[in-house]
């Protein structure tokens, strides 16, 4: 049986964004869920991203427990709440009959056990991107007018003002909320660098994973006799997209393909 896909969204978004490649991976064979954030506009404001990993659990459960496998698949923040909820389940549910085959992180945070988002944008390299958002009175992170030029860059009309126009509010308290689990380390790991990406630059995306690499053992079992191997190595360990921060909407055909090949393994 082929895997199933779970796709994390980012920060001030819902999973609407994520329907072109749904669609493309569902023209390969491919079945996917979007996890839809609990936190995003939340009343009063969440005040960590728990309500997000929640979510994500549950939906990828509701796929484990029929027996299927899943790759979580995690964008911008979605990095946070989907390592948080893998880790989780692998933590938890031993038991569980389909399994999490991999985790791809695409153009996302990657935090290790104590991290926080706001911890790991302020350990990212020099120079620091231009903000697109505010802090507002009432505990909400709001995209800002330099947004939608930011995160939508490269994506073509009409879909960049349709998915720009679909911003919501983020609670501050799920950027600032400590991992408690790092899955990336007990589950292979790919990411895709977006090397024109202007939110979560290039060299930040590099910066994460050669920190993971160098914060774990070698823990993943080498094919052919080859010795184990660390988190976001080997020949699916790292794919590289000449895009922005969105490639699922302005690269749909070639983040398909990198999707399905990891489906293949």
């Amino acid at each position: 049986m082929r895997p199933s896909f779970v796709f994390v969204t980012g920060a001030c978004y819902g999973p609407a964004y994520f329907d072109p490649i749904r669609h493309a991976l569902n023209g390969l064979g491919y079945s996917s869920v979007a996890v839809t954030p609990r936190a995003l506009n939340s009343v009063p404001p969440a005040t960590s991203f728990q309500p997000d990993a929640d979510a994500v659990r549950d939906d990828t459960l509701g796929l484990l427990e029929k027996g299927e496998d899943v790759i979580i698949v995690m964008h911008s923040y979605g990095g946070i709440p989907g390592t948080e909820a893998a880790g989780d389940i692998i933590a938890s549910r031993p038991d569980i009959a389909g399994r999490i085959k991999r985790l791809v992180y695409v153009a996302a945070f990657v935090p290790a056990e104590g991290d926080s988002l706001t911890s790991l944008a302020s350990a990212a390299p020099p120079p620091a991107p231009d903000s697109v958002f505010y802090y507002s009175d009432d505990g909400y992170i709001v995209l800002n007018d330099k947004a939608e030029e930011a995160i939508f860059h490269d994506v073509p009309e009409p879909d960049r003002s349709t998915y720009a126009a679909l911003a919501g509010k983020e609670p501050i308290g799920t950027n600032t909320a400590p991992v408690t689990h790092t899955a990336w380390e007990h589950i292979p790991s790919s990411y895709v660098y977006t090397t024109l990406d202007r939110i979560i630059q290039f060299q930040d995306q590099e910066f994460m994973v050669e920190r993971a690499r160098a914060h774990s053992q070698p823990c993943f079992p080498g094919k052919g006799g080859k010795p184990p191997r660390k988190p976001f190595s080997g020949p699916l360990g790292l794919f590289t997209l000449e895009a922005g921060h969105m490639p699922m909407l302005s690269k749909i055909p070639e983040l398909a393909g990198i999707l399905g090949q990891l489906a293949e393994e």
